[in-house]
C-alpha cells in the first residue's frame, strides 16, 4: 500500500508551499486544492495554508474556488480557518464570492473560525458598500465572549472605520471600560 500516512501528506504539502510557486508550478498548486478533499483534517488545513504560496500570478481561478469551498463546506472548523485566512492572500479585495464565503463564518460556532473570520475582512473589502457591510457585521461580533474574536475585532474596525464613524468610536471606547475585577 503506497497511501501516505496524513502526517507525510501533510509536512509534503508545507515542504512545497516552502518551495514556492517556481519550483512545482501549476502541478504543486492541482495538489494542494485537491488535497482540501483528503479525508484527514490536517492535510485539509496544511492544504489550505500552502495554497497562497503556490499561487503564481494572482486570482488564481483554481486557488480560488477552492479555498471559497472549503470556507464554506469543510466539515472540521480547522481546516475552514486556515482557509478563511488563506482567502484573502489569493483575491484581490473586492472579490464579492469570496468576500460572501468569509461572512457567514462571522457566526461559526468555533471561536477559532469568529476571529479568523473577523481578521479577514478588512483584506477583502473594496468600497463603500462592502466596508459598510464588514464594519456592521464587526460591531456585531464586538461583544463575543471571547477575547481573541474581540481583538481580532478592534484591529478590523482600526484597519476600516474613519474616525468620524460616531458608532465605532463610541463602541470602541465601550471596550475601554474594565469590568473584569481582578
Amino acid at each position: 500500500d503506497r497511501a501516505q500516512h496524513p502526517e507525510v501528506r501533510a509536512v509534503a504539502l508545507a515542504t512545497l508551499a516552502k518551495a514556492g510557486p517556481v519550483h512545482g508550478g501549476e502541478r504543486a498548486l492541482r495538489a494542494a486544492c485537491a488535497r482540501t478533499h483528503d479525508r484527514d483534517v490536517s492535510v485539509r488545513k496544511a492544504a489550505a495554508e500552502a495554497i497562497p504560496a503556490l499561487v503564481a500570478a494572482p486570482d488564481d481561478k483554481l486557488a480560488i474556488s477552492t479555498l471559497i469551498a472549503q470556507c464554506q463546506g469543510d466539515r472540521d472548523h480547522r481546516a475552514r480557518e486556515a482557509a478563511i485566512t488563506a482567502l484573502p492572500k489569493v483575491v484581490r479585495p473586492g472579490h464579492e464570492p469570496s468576500f460572501a464565503a468569509v461572512l457567514p463564518n462571522t457566526d461559526s460556532l468555533d471561536h477559532g473560525v469568529r476571529r479568523a473570520a473577523a481578521a479577514a475582512l478588512p483584506l477583502m473589502v473594496d468600497g463603500p458598500p462592502m466596508v459598510v457591510q464588514a464594519i456592521e457585521t464587526l460591531l456585531r461580533m464586538i461583544e463575543d465572549a471571547y477575547e481573541e474574536v474581540r481583538l481580532a475585532v478592534v484591529h478590523s474596525l482600526g484597519k476600516l472605520a474613519k474616525p468620524s464613524d460616531s458608532e465605532v468610536v463610541g463602541r470602541l471606547i465601550a471596550c475601554l471600560e474594565d469590568i473584569d475585577p481582578t
